[in-house]
């Protein structure tokens, strides 16, 4: 048995060649489908703005009335005027942030170009501001909720200041937020895909 080198050789390129043609098209059809995935979970997180913002638009209006009734009220304690009784109905509008913490799980984020992550990233953490600060609102109402039992706007008042300037706070996120979305879903068919 004679030993041919050169079909030796022809057989190894030939494997070498076969595994390398292999290996391209499983990276080329795993970019084809992180591809998918990443504007799959940028479509989910355009709709989940979408929803937010809804909620803020109404959240808005209420925050607004909150506001001019509180300014009002302070008014009518510093000026010794029997104040109405205090009422301020702050609600927190749950905003979702599901299809983001997805695209983080599956790394779909790394995918998206560099611009869309900013802007996502900007939104979702004016969204985490408005949260925490949310919370901070609902704490100062337990604490006012107390102070309402000696029924004197007196001793209200300081409770109240702290109401105002945190529900302004939150209302200054809310118009932040409002703007940042807007602009956000305006622009993202402009924004590059991926880098």
């Amino acid at each position: 048995m004679k030993f041919n080198v050169k079909r030796a050789v022809f057989e190894f390129l030939s494997i070498v060649i076969a595994v390398i043609l292999a290996m391209s098209l499983t990276e080329m059809r795993q970019n084809y489908l992180n591809r998918q995935l990443a504007e799959k979970s940028f479509s989910n997180i355009v709709d989940e703005i979408r929803e937010n913002r809804e909620g803020l638009i109404r959240d808005s209006a209420r925050i607004a009335k909150d506001l001019d009734f509180i300014k009002k009220w302070i008014e009518d304690v510093k000026e010794k005027r029997k104040p109405e009784d205090f009422s301020a109905g702050f609600s927190l509008s749950f905003l979702n942030k599901a299809a983001m913490d997805v695209a983080q799980n599956n790394q779909s984020l790394n995918f998206i170009s560099n611009e869309r992550n900013m802007a996502i990233s900007q939104i979702y953490d004016t969204q985490a501001f408005y949260q925490e600060h949310g919370a901070k609102t609902f704490e100062i109402m337990g604490d006012m909720s107390s102070s309402v039992i000696s029924s004197k706007p007196e001793d209200l008042l300081p409770y109240v200041l702290r109401f105002r300037f945190h529900l302004g706070v939150v209302f200054n996120t809310v118009k932040a937020y409002l703007v940042e979305s807007e602009d956000f879903l305006q622009n993202e068919a402009l924004m590059p895909a991926s880098d």
